[in-house]
């Protein structure tokens, strides 16, 4: 995942991917944000899902295979969601970029959900940028890495955070309309 972009071409991803908080469809935004994000770190996948306490969280982006979309969205969607520790932080409000391991029990490989749910997704590590709406309304943009890529480094979770206010405000953007 060696990923280098020059500070023009940085800028000009930026550029695009808040002009793309004024367009209508959530596409242009998502295919805008993976592409920048891509520019600084390597993932396999990206979802945005939006949560409201225990309603079923709407999917707003996704860059999954059909097969693939069956286990990280509808799965998901049918009920795991909420045994999930990104939708309880997404619930209780927290913001900014937060790792799976920061969220998760200590007892995660163990829990109910992981058991009946995670284990499918073949995941080394997820996280997420999460971003409190109006209302009671939170999303949240997820990058994963695949057991096959390895989780995010120290390097790479530490630019990640770093880049989180670039994330999180265009998210807060598109939320608020």
């Amino acid at each position: 995942y060696g990923v280098s972009v020059s500070r023009s071409a940085d800028y000009n991803g930026l550029a695009a991917v808040v002009a793309a908080t004024r367009e209508a469809g959530g596409d242009h935004f998502g295919k805008a944000m993976v592409d920048w994000l891509r520019g600084h770190v390597g993932f396999d996948h990206c979802v945005i899902f939006g949560y409201r306490g225990a309603t079923r969280p709407p999917l707003l982006f996704e860059t999954f295979s059909p097969a693939a979309s069956h286990v990280f969205v509808a799965l998901y969607q049918e009920g795991p969601y909420l045994l999930a520790p990104f939708h309880h932080a997404a619930v209780e409000r927290k913001e900014g970029f937060w790792r799976m391991r920061e969220l998760a029990p200590d007892r995660f490989y163990a829990s109910e959900y992981y058991r009946s749910y995670y284990s499918q997704t073949k995941l080394a590590e997820e996280v997420g940028f999460f971003v409190p709406l109006p209302g009671k309304d939170a999303a949240v943009l997820s990058l994963m890495r695949l057991r096959a890529s390895g989780p995010f480094g120290t390097a790479d979770a530490r630019l990640i955070r770093a880049l989180a206010p670039a994330v999180v405000g265009p998210l807060e953007t598109r939320g608020a309309e």
